[in-house]
């Protein structure tokens, strides 16, 4: 996955740039938090989830509704699941942003358009055969055109878009570093108990395990709908048999309640005291400015009462967030407002006492989408459930 994950990256700038969208990869050039790594080791700081969480936020915008398509065309070419292709992507990205600020002077939008245009066929032909992007990227005309097996290595091209350095050696010394960090991660998530998978449903469900003032992995695909509301892909439908004759949940695949019943089945994945084990809610919204729930919520906070009652040493925690729009303390206010309001539902749905321990309100704080798209804020204002006991 690494070897189409890398190129796919390039691809999707290309195709930004070859649209005249350049500013957008300029954005996420010079945000702060992207930075070049200079081992796989100061990768994560640490912290073997750090990079997977700086990335997370970047690909929706970069590859906007295209993410899905992306994802499961580097899985369908590799063999991996979509979780983990996400994965990859999330931790490649921010290196190569990284990269791109260190040879752009700062990451400035023309800096950055000439440097993509000068390496075009290089980016085409990094491509592995077998990677079906073209109907993906339609603004890159030689992508869907075959490629001869070996590249010129001189272009007549205009001398001022020609960068200082050259840049045949980027795409294997990415793949170099960032293969050593991809493994280093997965051998650091191998000390912890905590699995991708689970042996409960037949699908990819992985916890969403960060800090107690939580970051989350690469987020679900969806879109926006009328009311600014981020409508999560359900995925397929499965069909969920709870324990101590709870009833049985039909849910989509990558809904909460899916994800979460498989990690509360996991025998090996156990409860992370420090940084938690949390789950976005999928289907529960409130009104604008407001912690008054939606009806449509109900189905999925029922589902949650459910799922309490089912496993009753387990104790969970609510977490309330926004976007960055407007005032910090006011949204922190909100937040908190609408943890409170779910929590309190749940318990009023039925939910055993003792049951929710807590409710916290973050705010604008560890957001899982970019707050410079309409799409990241709506991906941002969202509450989650964090496993405190199983």
């Amino acid at each position: 996955a690494i070897t189409a994950g890398v190129p796919a990256i390039f691809l999707g700038m290309l195709d930004r740039s070859s649209s005249g969208d350049t500013q957008t990869l300029s954005n996420l050039v010079q945000r702060d938090s992207v930075s070049l790594p200079e081992t796989p080791l100061s990768f994560f700081g640490g912290d073997g989830n750090s990079l997977l969480n700086k990335g997370a936020g970047f690909l929706s915008s970069l590859f906007g509704n295209k993410s899905a398509g992306v994802t499961e065309a580097i899985s369908s070419y590799s063999g991996t699941k979509s979780s983990t292709t996400s994965s990859i992507l999330a931790m490649a990205l921010p290196v190569i942003l990284g990269l791109l600020r260190k040879h752009t002077s700062g990451g400035g939008a023309n800096a950055i358009s000439s440097l993509l245009n000068s390496q075009r066929d290089n980016i085409v032909s990094s491509v592995p055969a077998g990677l079906n992007l073209g109907n993906l990227f339609g603004n890159i005309p030689k992508l869907s055109t075959p490629h001869v097996s070996t590249t010129t290595t001189t272009h007549v091209r205009q001398v001022e878009e020609t960068p200082k350095k050259g840049m045949g050696w980027l795409m294997p010394l990415l793949l170099l570093l960032i293969g050593a960090a991809i493994l280093w991660w997965f051998l650091q998530r191998d000390k912890k108990p905590v699995e991708e998978t689970s042996t409960a449903i037949t699908t990819d469900s992985s916890a969403i395990v960060m800090p107690e003032a939580p970051a989350t992995t690469a987020p679900l695909a969806g879109n926006i709908d009328s009311a600014g509301n981020y409508i999560y892909n359900p995925g397929n439908s499965v069909s969920l048999d709870l324990p101590n004759n709870a009833g049985k949940l039909e849910v989509g695949e990558n809904s909460t309640e899916a994800k979460l019943i498989a990690f509360l089945n996991d025998a090996n994945a156990k409860v992370d005291a420090d940084r938690g084990n949390w789950f976005e809610f999928t289907n529960v919204r409130f009104r604008t400015g407001s912690a008054q729930i939606t009806d449509e919520s109900m189905t999925q906070l029922r589902n949650m009462v459910m799922i309490a009652k089912a496993y009753p040493m387990a104790k969970f925690k609510i977490g309330g967030y926004t976007d960055d729009t407007g005032d910090k303390a006011a949204n922190v206010k909100l937040s908190q407002q609408r943890a409170d309001a779910v929590a309190s539902q749940i318990k009023k749905l039925g939910a055993p006492a003792g049951s929710i321990n807590g409710a916290e309100g973050y705010g604008p704080e560890h957001p899982i989408g970019d707050n410079a798209t309409e799409e990241g804020k709506a991906m941002n204002r969202r509450v989650a459930v964090n496993v405190k006991a199983k």
